[in-house]
């Protein structure tokens, strides 16, 4: 349950704006959850928010959940989204649909899989540009980014808002 840098300053960001967190009611989505650690931290500052999480490596919601309840008992604003989730869109064959939202935000993978990989690092910072056609932005090593942009359209309430981290980290 540490994270890494790349994490760390993400979850800076997030919790040194306090406007995000101002909202009442807000409900928010994390996109990638991982194991849980922005959403553990954030319930702080915004006790109030509704907290969806999803990720596309199925095992993470479970893991993260737990984690989060570690530090927090739940109090039925977490709403875990199970399954493998792409960015917003729900697995084809669980029948859930994509809950809608005031905040989506997330620390997205950033090195396409078809680049030179020389560079020692953790599996979750990679992507299949294949994944996501809609996107242009892969030779920046931000396709899920862009995309996600493109999507999140369909799940935020109106004034809505999108938080990424934006390394662009594309290999050697």
């Amino acid at each position: 349950f540490t994270p890494d840098w790349w994490n760390i300053t993400f979850l800076r960001g997030l919790t040194a704006d306090k406007r995000l967190w101002r909202k009442k009611d807000l409900s928010a989505w994390e996109v990638g959850v991982g194991t849980g650690v922005n959403i553990a931290v954030l319930r702080n500052l915004a006790p109030e928010t509704q907290w969806h999480f999803s990720d596309y490596n199925e095992e993470c919601v479970p893991l993260a959940l737990e984690n989060i309840q570690r530090i927090k008992t739940a109090d039925g604003r977490l709403h875990p989204l199970c399954g493998s989730w792409d960015l917003v869109t729900p697995p084809p064959d669980n029948g859930m649909t994509a809950p809608k939202g005031d905040l989506v935000f997330g620390c997205l993978p950033q090195v396409p899989t078809d680049m030179d990989l020389t560079v020692a690092d953790r599996v979750a910072h990679y992507y299949n540009p294949g994944r996501y056609p809609e996107a242009r932005s892969h030779a920046l090593g931000l396709g899920p980014n862009e995309a996600l942009l493109l999507r999140a359209k369909a799940v935020l309430n109106r004034g809505g808002t999108v938080v990424l981290n934006l390394g662009g980290r594309p290999g050697k």
